[in-house]
């Protein structure tokens, strides 16, 4: 009886599921990830509290964590105006309005203006060349309506939720014109070793460079181990001060008038928090707005500036990983400290608050490992761990993944129970198709070209038990080989490798692409012969099985 009944309601629950958003909630729920948003009553700081009490903590705390901006007055100067967007440019930015993203609720719905393009292209082409005329971005679009999101399954505190602001869909366009304009001026100014927001520099792409330089640097024989510092910056985007910004801004020469028009986009905004009731309208005077167009590149910017000569440093937003190789028969602590004291200086001058108590650090090696080693930030003993998580991979300290793949696999058994509900709700065979592949799969295979070549046997093994599981569930009737065929699904293990010659090819026959050079002939070292790419003579199999290797002949 009780099954009757959690069938039914689910069954229900699936019939109602008319959108995108609302079907992912029923799977969530599933899962046991739902979490109940209409709870009256919340713990925070050790207090029950209500919801409405909890908007006003929770703004309250969001327009001060970043601290005050200096609002001394500014010189009056002329700008240029910015170059006019045409009516065309603005049809094509409306047209790609998301309608199921959020707005401000005292916007109207972003569907009226994507059916009504012919109708508003004109008068908010007008409106969008009024500001690049004269360098003012508009008040109205400056308020945004915070949706807090919760970090935790159950937060305590207000720094365990994290603020996404919900603008006009109409100011977006707008954004987008701006960004257009930024990109064009400082695309080719950032550092490389900056990824995120940007085309070719995704997480794969950094765990890629990340790994690469370490299987190379324990490649050599003077080299005792590798040192990874994983940095964690606290409220990095809420942090940002709009004056040092402007600054950066102008240290890369973007012209005044996009300069002015930035500033102002920063300046005069107000938000409220909206969690069940709303709050009042506050002004935030620090921080980049998250949820806008522009807060991402803004932190691009921000953080350009922090280079470090000595010792290699990669960055994907406000993750910073810093390495170095350390030789056998001296240590090179010196440099990473020294390195790590350049970070904490460039925090200090920029705002920024570096959470010494989250920063780990690993010792990559083949094997054991050599003289303990010591290092701090803020005063604080950084703690040395076996693994640390970059980017979503669980890295261990022989770069063997066999931990990441263990985390995986078993955290899909929540969603293989998922799957099997939909089967028992009547899913077609073709739904359930794309459940695994879109939230099992592509959960079992993520940055698979940073790390597939690296792991053992016995961690394919545990992957493929994974997608014979979700082929059970699909057709219990067929083997797994023949339900592969019959639903017409790649074998994971091909289609692993399929992935990684494909971005390999990607990075080969694209000169402009951040790692385009570890695959470019080194002819100061002995080469092998007869192949497409000919690859440096490797000593250890971990670079030899590494991904710029192991497809170079591919």
């Amino acid at each position: 009886m009780l099954r009757q009944r959690i069938r039914g309601y689910f069954h229900t629950k699936q019939q109602q599921a008319s959108s995108s958003q609302a079907w992912w909630k029923v799977i969530k729920e599933m899962e046991g990830k739902f979490q109940d948003r209409t709870s009256k009553f919340h713990l925070i700081d050790d207090t029950w509290v209500t919801t409405d009490k909890l908007v006003e903590i929770l703004n309250e705390y969001f327009v001060k964590v970043g601290g005050e901006r200096d609002l001394q007055s500014k010189p009056e100067t002329q700008c240029q105006p910015l170059c006019e967007t045409s009516i065309g440019e603005v049809k094509q930015l409306l047209r790609k309005l998301d309608t199921s993203k959020s707005t401000n609720s005292e916007d109207f719905p972003t569907w009226v203006s994507r059916s009504a393009i012919e109708d508003i292209c004109i008068p908010v082409t007008d409106i969008i060349n009024c500001m690049l005329r004269s360098n003012l971005y508009p008040h109205m679009w400056k308020r945004a309506e915070i949706k807090p999101l919760k970090k935790t399954k159950n937060p305590t505190t207000p720094s365990e939720y994290r603020p996404i602001s919900l603008l006009f869909h109409i100011g977006k366009v707008a954004e987008e014109v701006i960004l257009r304009k930024l990109k064009s001026e400082i695309g080719q100014k950032l550092e490389s070793c900056q990824y995120a927001y940007q085309q070719k520099k995704s997480t794969n792409d950094a765990l890629l460079h990340v790994i690469h330089d370490w299987c190379s640097a324990l490649d050599r024989q003077t080299t005792s181990h590798v040192t990874a510092c994983l940095i964690d910056m606290s409220k990095a985007f809420d942090r940002l001060d709009p004056n040092i910004l402007i600054r950066k801004l102008q240290s890369l020469s973007v012209s005044d008038g996009l300069t002015h028009l930035i500033d102002n986009f920063l300046t005069d905004r107000k938000c409220c928090v909206k969690m069940g009731g709303r709050s009042d309208y506050r002004a935030i005077t620090m921080g980049a707005p998250q949820g806008t167009k522009l807060g991402p590149w803004f932190w691009l910017v921000y953080l350009n500036d922090l280079t470090i000569p000595t010792i290699p440093i990669v960055k994907y937003a406000d993750d910073m990983t810093l390495y170095t190789a350390v030789s056998k028969n001296a240590t090179n602590q010196t440099a990473l400290q020294s390195a790590l004291d350049t970070v904490e200086k460039w925090a200090d001058d920029n705002n920024m608050l570096i959470n010494a108590s989250k920063t780990q650090f690993i010792n990559l090696s083949l094997s054991e490992p050599r003289q303990p080693e010591t290092y701090s930030m803020k005063n604080v003993t950084i703690k040395e761990c076996d693994t640390v998580k970059l980017l979503g991979v669980t890295i261990d300290k022989r770069l063997t993944f066999s931990k990441h793949v263990n985390d995986v696999t078993e955290s899909l058994a929540s969603r293989l129970y998922a799957m099997r509900q939909l089967k028992r709700l009547g899913l077609k065979s073709s739904g359930l198709k794309l459940f695994y592949l879109s939230n099992i799969r592509s959960r079992l295979t993520y940055a698979c070209q940073a790390w597939s070549g690296l792991m053992n046997d016995n961690s394919m093994t545990q992957i493929i038990r994974v997608e014979k599981a979700a082929m059970r569930i699909l057709n219990p009737d067929l083997e797994y080989e023949n339900c592969l065929q019959t639903y017409h699904i790649p074998p994971i293990e091909g289609y692993i490798d399929q992935q990684c010659q494909n971005h390999y090819q990607t990075i080969l026959l694209n000169t402009t692409h951040p790692l385009h050079k570890n695959i470019v002939l080194n002819t100061n070292r002995k080469t092998r012969v007869s192949s497409a790419v000919r690859m440096p003579l490797c000593r250890t199999e971990k670079l030899k099985k590494s991904f710029f290797f192991k497809y170079a002949n591919c």
